[in-house]
């Protein structure tokens, strides 16, 4: 696996606990990992890119 996709889905990870998290404490029902990320899947790939990618191309000339 890619370093690129493994931090995508540590990325993930750590933002479905966030969102576990939050929701307990609005006394929502928790989404399960599948659900939480097609929910929101446009919103997790930007917010990675941005934060962890912004910077870099994705065409090959600079990357990394």
């Amino acid at each position: 696996m890619s370093e690129v996709v493994e931090s995508y889905n540590s990325f993930i990870h750590l933002m479905w606990i966030k969102n576990c998290d939050e929701r307990q404490e609005w006394s929502q029902p928790k989404l399960t990992k599948e659900e939480y990320t097609r929910a929101n899947g446009t919103f997790l790939e930007d917010s990675f890119w941005m934060a962890h990618m912004g910077n870099k191309h994705w065409d090959g000339k600079r990357y990394a």
